[in-house]
Order: C-alpha cells, then structure tokens, then sequence
C-alpha cells in the first residue's frame, strides 16, 4: 500500500474536485453562437492582453509537448543551480495568470486580478496545505480555459499518450522527474496536489542544542501539477465535443484510476500516473461512448 486508505482518499477527491472545478470553469466561458459552442475570450491582466494563439489544434498539441519538455529542462536547470529566485518569479507568474483566469469566469477583471494577486501572495509567502490545495485547483482551471478551446479529441489523445510515455521514462528510467519532484518540495513550491500526514509509531531522536529531543515522523502524498492538468484537459475537450456529462464519466473514472494507484502501490515507491491517468480517461470516454 502507497500510501493510507484515507490518505489516497483525500488526494483522489481533491483530484476530483480540481477536474469537476475546472469543467465548470470551462462552461462558464462557453456560449452558443449560431447553434456551435464557443468560448469567449480571457480577460486582459493589469492592461495586459492575453489571447489564445490562432493556430491549428495539431500545432497547439506540438506546442504542449515541446513546451513540457523545454519548461521541465529549465525548471530543472534553475533548481539544480540553486537559482529558486529566479523559480519562484517564473512560479509566481504562473500561479497569478491562472488564478486571474479561473476567477474571471464568474467575477468581473477588477475583482480577480485583486484576487489573483492576493492568494498568490498568500501561497507565495504564507504557504499552508489548505490554501495551497485550494489555489492549485484553481490553477489547473485556468490553464484548461486557455488551452481546451484550442484542442480536438484526437490532437489531445495524442500529446497525452505522449506525455505517459515521457512520464514513464522520466519516473523509472531516467528517475529526473523523480528529482525535479524533490527539488520543488525542497524550494517550497511544488507545482501540484500536496498532503503531509502522520506517521503513526515511528519516532525519530535529534539533539537540538545539546538535548535530545523527541520528534514524530511525517510523510507526504503529492500529485504533480501534470498528473491534474493533462486529465483536466482531456475531460474539457470531452465535454466541449460530446457534453458535460461525459466529461463527468471521463473525469470519475480518471480518479478511480487515480485512487487504485495510491492505494496499490508499494510504499516509498515512485510511480509515473499519467499513464494509469491516461487508462482512466480511455475508459471512461469508452463507457461514455456506451451508455
């Protein structure tokens, strides 16, 4: 067993929650235009536009796959050299964008840049389990209502196919996803889902100024920021091409996929989740299909 029954619990629900958050997000900037849904525009930030690329679902789906591996290769590079100010700038960024996004969906610019800015200080500088969780289900909202409108069902199989192999080889050859992981816990912004929980019956001794002290052992369940977003993507095509309630099927088999693998797994093991991500979605998209 990866990880507690209730551990695996709570990470696969707020999975769940993240996806079903973003579909709704994805409805908010949906409308009918002459019986075809469309997708309004994002919001501008502080006078700044930002405009989805008028490119071709192929060429975007290109863009995502050389983007990851270009974007891992930087993250890496900055991590292993210590330069975390220069992580945290490029985080930060991320983090307001996306926050700004998801909240424009339903409150006016003004409001979610105030917003935006606002718990991204908050996740930047007072970090906390609670408000970290929240905003990366708002995060992965905001980039599905960038990037979903952009993509077909076919153009997003293929770079999510893509991406569990890439995750495979990263996590049990290479292992440099595995520590890419370990030096964005180490810099206190880790790009996903994160639960630290106690470690019963294992105590651990440290001298702290000449004492002995007495310390409880904790451990942590992550989810990395991929293993959210590619299945939200996935699920936000389903629901643009075939409807809501599809996505719905796609997305809660996506979890349960998701909880096998917590619960399956071998304890302090690292495991790649896209590709059993990936057997979620094809499985609930084949049950949709069905039904």
């Amino acid at each position: 067993m990866k990880h507690p029954p209730n551990v695996a619990l709570w990470i696969t629900l707020l999975f769940l929650t993240s996806q079903l958050v973003g579909l709704a997000i994805l409805n908010q900037y949906s409308l009918i235009q002459d019986g075809q849904m469309v997708y309004r525009d994002v919001p501008s930030f502080l006078g700044i536009p930002l405009e989805r690329p008028d490119v071709s679902p192929a060429v975007i789906s290109s863009f995502m796959w050389f983007g990851l591996l270009i974007g891992t290769l930087i993250v890496f590079l900055l991590l292993r050299q210590g330069w975390f100010l220069v992580w945290k700038f490029w985080y930060a960024i991320a983090v307001i964008l996306c926050l700004h996004i998801a909240l424009a969906s339903t409150l006016p610019p003004l409001f979610s840049t105030i917003l935006a800015l606002a718990f991204g200080a908050w996740k930047l500088f007072r970090p906390g389990v609670i408000i970290h969780n929240a905003t990366e289900i708002l995060i992965h909202s905001g980039l599905a209502a960038l990037f979903v409108p952009l993509l077909t069902i076919k153009s997003m199989l293929a770079v999510y196919a893509l991406v569990a192999v890439y995750d495979a080889y990263a996590v049990w050859k290479s292992k440099h996803m595995v520590a890419l992981a370990k030096f964005q816990a180490k810099s206190g912004m880790f790009a996903g889902f994160v639960m630290p929980y106690h470690v019963p019956h294992k105590k651990i001794m440290k001298k702290i100024e000449g004492k002995k002290v007495q310390l409880h052992a904790f451990r942590t369940a992550i989810l990395g920021g991929g293993d959210v977003a590619f299945p939200l993507l996935f699920a936000g095509v389903v629901q643009h091409t075939l409807g809501a309630w599809q996505a719905a099927i796609v997305s809660l088999s996506t979890a349960i996929s998701l909880y096998l693998l917590l619960y399956f797994g071998r304890k302090n093991q690292f495991y790649p989740a896209i590709p059993f991500l990936l057997a979620g979605s094809l499985a609930g998209l084949a049950l949709s299909l069905l039904l």
